[in-house]
């Protein structure tokens, strides 16, 4: 770490979970986000009673613990990725390791930027480790759509002050090229939401956060589009509708 850890706790004040939104736009679509976490929890809390893969298993405990901040499913999901050893089990290791740093301790991101206790470090080593797993994953494996997916949705959670927004809008652009073109295909909708859908419903997103207002409605239709009944559907409409307001 550098002195340039003042400057971040500062930037910290400023941070908006969409960056270049405007502070009204970016309010309405924190609430749908947040409103889309808890209909995602839900979903997958019913599907992972279900007889799963082990990497099915692991995925839909990441989901928990992301969308629902759970210690115990993010641990669940660690152990069993650790055992996989591949490019896409180490990425997902990685983006743990950044939910890891938002709930360490309590005070999400924010307090990881601007608590210069111990506590503050570690939370910033989980955010460095977790970054570097999720970069090294995209450098082995740099057409795997499900690693670039995974990486543009982890680095659209980061606070502003780590620089990684824009490496994420990148991602999700190659993300949405490669469907577009047939380069890569996920299917329309799926029931732990590895689909389409929530590809084009990210990219709406990043494209929000740009102020790309009709790019973001492309991007939000599209969904809406993709899946006739899923979460991601309901927040699509409802960030249509908000951008209209």
């Amino acid at each position: 770490m550098s002195g340039n850890f003042t400057n971040y706790a500062a930037m910290a004040a400023l941070y908006i979970t969409v960056p270049c939104a405007s502070p009204a736009m970016a309010s309405s679509l924190e609430d749908i986000q947040s409103e889309l976490s808890q209909n995602i929890v839900a979903a997958v809390e019913g599907a992972i009673q279900s007889p799963l893969s082990e990497k099915d298993r692991a995925y839909a405990l990441f989901l928990i613990a992301v969308h629902g901040h759970n210690a115990d499913a993010r641990e669940q999901s660690e152990e069993l990725f650790s055992k996989m050893k591949s490019p896409e089990s180490a990425a997902y290791l990685g983006s743990l390791k950044t939910i890891h740093a938002r709930d360490f301790g309590g005070g999400g991101f924010l307090q990881t930027l601007s608590n210069v206790t111990p506590l503050g470090w570690i939370r910033l080593g989980y955010v460095s480790s977790g970054t570097e797993l999720l970069g090294n994953a995209v450098k082995d494996r740099p057409e795997n759509i499900e690693i670039r997916l995974l990486r543009a949705n982890t680095y659209f959670n980061l606070p502003a002050p780590f620089g990684k927004f824009d490496e994420g809008y990148a991602d999700i652009n190659t993300v949405i090229e490669w469907l577009k073109n047939g380069k890569a295909d996920l299917p329309a909708a799926e029931p732990l939401f590895r689909d389409r859908a929530s590809a084009y419903f990210t990219a709406g997103l990043f494209h929000a956060g740009k102020g790309e207002k009709e790019a973001a409605r492309e991007m939000f239709r599209a969904t809406i589009a993709l899946a006739a009944s899923s979460p991601y559907t309901e927040a699509a409409q409802k960030a249509l509708a908000a951008m209209e307001r």
